[in-house]
């Protein structure tokens, strides 16, 4: 998979929303995935990567992306900061690239705020990959982050794989994890989906990644964190999301967490014995791939193009 020297904003603190409410500027090229999200430059003159509402993977992926990162920084872990942007009809009619290839045709997406994500290069020469050798996990300064989003993947009912990218910094060997692709929290994108899938389902693809994670010290502080987020907070937060970005109301669904936090070390049982169980049998990695200078960006021939993967850029983006 290719990836290219560039990633949202990275937030390190509680706090991932931005606050701001943008307005598209320019067009920049389509991106690859689910989504079928779109690259933009925003009124502020930043590059971001939009997923727009009505997007072919679920009603819920805007608003589960925005809750989803919430939490993400709530308990410290890296993830991309994000902002809302405002698309007129205007922009739309006159960007048709951004229109939804269906089975029954393009179909135009509706004017309004979408959900979107910094992008900005890394410092220098440094380099973001996707995927990563196994004997790259070792100089991986935050491995120990993938169990607390293990944990916050299980309690939020994650329907998927957990994603992650990994920044570089120029003459530096340790990379820094951040974790992307929030959209598939709270069952999934779609209508009605389950929350209590198997536990093996938010597992970063490659397990390996956890080896040696497993403490019960670890856990229980981990543990501590999911408990310390407060109920208010949670509440505030989801009351600044449009509402039209979930088809279920975010009120019910801060509730089903908030309820599913007495539950969790029930769930735990079932994820240990993951940790327990014989790794499935994969073809290792043989070496990490950047293609920084691949691709860049049409007339602006100084600056990278973004990763032809866009869960570099996003989270939530397939």
């Amino acid at each position: 998979m290719m990836l290219a020297r560039c990633i949202s904003q990275v937030v390190t603190d509680r706090r991932s929303f931005s606050g701001q409410t943008l307005s598209a500027a320019a067009f920049v090229r389509r991106m690859r995935g689910g989504a079928q999200s779109s690259l933009l430059r925003a009124s502020d003159g930043k590059l971001y990567a939009v997923k727009l509402q009505g997007n072919p993977q679920g009603p819920n992926v805007l608003g589960n992306e925005a809750l989803g990162s919430w939490l993400t920084a709530r308990l410290g872990l890296k993830t991309p900061e994000w902002s809302r942007v405002a698309i007129d009809d205007a922009f739309l009619d006159q960007n048709q690239q951004m229109w939804f290839e269906t089975q029954s045709g393009r179909v135009r997406p509706k004017a309004g705020l979408h959900f979107a994500s910094r992008l900005q290069e890394a410092a220098g020469t440094g380099s973001v990959y996707e995927i990563l050798p196994r004997t790259w996990f070792a100089h991986i300064k935050n491995r120990e982050d993938f169990l607390g989003m293990l944990l916050l993947d299980l309690w939020c009912g994650h329907a998927d794989n957990r994603q992650a990218c990994f920044i570089q910094e120029a003459d530096e060997r340790a990379l820094s994890a951040v974790f992307l692709d929030h959209g598939h929290m709270f069952g999934g994108p779609g209508h009605g989906g389950s929350w209590d899938l198997h536990p093996a389902v938010s597992f970063f693809l490659d397990r390996t990644m956890y080896d040696g994670l497993w403490l019960d010290g670890q856990v229980g502080e981990w543990m501590r964190k999911i408990w310390s987020i407060p109920a208010e907070a949670a509440y505030t937060f989801v009351s600044s999301i449009p509402p039209e970005w979930s088809s279920t109301p975010l009120e019910l669904v801060v509730a089903t967490i908030l309820e599913r936090r007495h539950t969790l070390q029930q769930l735990l049982i079932g994820l240990r014995a993951q940790f327990k169980a014989p790794l499935p049998m994969r073809k290792p990695i043989q070496r990490a791939y950047d293609c920084s200078e691949s691709l860049r960006i049409p007339g602006d021939p100084l600056r990278a193009f973004p990763g032809s993967r866009n869960r570099l850029c996003m989270a939530g983006s397939r």
